[in-house]
């Protein structure tokens, strides 16, 4: 368990909709969120986010990727 702070939890939810789109290199390490992919699965669920939230998304996105390609 962690604590989010109430101004990132748009961005967290925003992560844990989309976080199956990886964009991977050829031995399979993601590199960053699909954003093609991101944005389908966003107007299909009919979200849209703030510019805000979207950014966060965006930063966490790297971050993320930037961590699972440490556990490899």
């Amino acid at each position: 368990p962690f604590d989010v702070l109430p101004e990132n939890w748009p961005a967290i939810q925003l992560f844990m909709t989309v976080n199956t789109q990886w964009e991977r290199t050829a031995r399979g390490q993601p590199v960053d969120l699909n954003y093609l992919a991101v944005d389908v699965i966003l107007r299909r669920l009919e979200m849209n986010p703030a510019a805000a939230d979207f950014k966060n998304l965006m930063i966490m996105g790297l971050h993320a990727a930037a961590e699972l390609r440490k556990e490899r």
